[in-house]
């Protein structure tokens, strides 16, 4: 049986780790290297590392000071002994045939990437995807066109497990979040297969004051994170054009309904970057086979009344309930 590396950054996550550290020692598929790295918690978590290594002996944990995520990660790669890597968020946790659901699919179809798809657990609700389990083998270009399109498949991490080989030499880049962004745009133009699966095996929990629920400065990196890809798209997948602006439109949209969520940065300068995307290209917002009619419709309001727009898409996010 291949080894496989599962990395997990750690950072004051102690209310979540045991159950995360949990799913995956139970894991189905028992040849693993599980790497733990703690990036300068201030809580109980180093503890908790160091006491499930004591007790499993495929568990290495690291400590270093506070670099951020990306840092961890690239700590991680940097020690893998796997043929395959595989990444678990330490607040979330995953199926206990996650790792060997991916890592047969790989081996089924000859593949470099296989990825599962994501329950969306908030407070008073879990969300599954919209597909039936539907598994799709594809190369570079289709993989892209639906990473840009939201197809069953994402831009992260979490839910992919990659032939190390693939990644070798590539590095998160630190001091950014929406780190996973700028990693995928480094190997994906090295892929040759992709199994993509919409099977539900990943559980991500949707935390109150994480980087999906509370607008900073450092979010508008996922629009530098976007014209990468529309780098690739220009480079190597001319054909997908239309499938970025999607992409573009999407990220603005959801970064300006994030501010007004937060409502500390209207007017600012980051509200001002989104205000002008919308503005300028509102007809190939109308024009886009790939965005919705209610989006376009939410788009045309923005045009002509922002606060009505900003009303309703409070409205929406009001819906949506994060676990503390």
């Amino acid at each position: 049986m291949d080894l496989i590396t599962v990395i997990v950054p750690v950072y004051n996550t102690e209310k979540y780790l045991e159950k995360c550290l949990d799913s995956i020692i139970n894991q189905t598929y028992q040849e693993l290297d599980i790497i733990l790295v703690d990036d300068g918690s201030s809580d109980n978590s180093g503890k908790i590392c160091d006491a499930y290594a004591d007790k499993d002996n495929r568990i290495r944990v690291f400590h270093q000071p506070n670099k951020g995520v990306s840092a961890a990660r690239n700590k991680g790669m940097d020690e893998a002994r796997g043929k395959y890597i595989a990444s678990v968020d330490s607040d979330d946790y995953v199926d206990l045939d996650m790792i060997e659901y991916l890592y047969t699919n790989i081996q089924k179809y000859d593949a470099d990437v296989a990825t599962c798809s994501k329950y969306q657990i908030f407070a008073n609700r879990s969300e599954e995807n919209d597909k039936k389990g539907e598994v799709y083998v594809c190369d570079a270009e289709e993989t892209f066109r639906r990473m840009l399109l939201n197809d069953g498949v994402g831009f992260s991490m979490s839910d992919k497990m990659v032939k190390r080989d693939l990644i070798e030499g590539l590095r998160y880049e630190e001091g950014k979040i929406h780190e996973d962004c700028f990693f995928i745009a480094l190997w994906i133009e090295r892929v040759n297969k992709v199994v993509i699966s919409t099977v539900d095996k990943y559980h991500y929990i949707h935390r109150a004051g994480s980087i999906t629920t509370k607008f900073k400065k450092e979010n508008m990196y996922l629009i530098e994170a976007n014209y990468v890809f529309k780098h690739i798209v220009d480079t190597y997948f001319p054909r997908l054009d239309k499938e970025m602006f999607f992409r573009l439109a999407w990220t603005h949209a959801q970064l300006l309904d994030l501010l007004f969520l937060d409502g500390n940065f209207e007017g600012g300068p980051e509200y001002q970057v989104l205000v002008r995307f919308f503005r300028r290209n509102i007809l190939k917002i109308i024009r886009n086979p790939y965005i919705s009619s209610k989006r376009k419709i939410a788009m045309a309001i923005f045009q002509v009344c922002i606060p009505l727009y900003k009303k309703l898409s409070l409205r929406q996010w009001e819906k949506s309930q994060w676990v503390n």
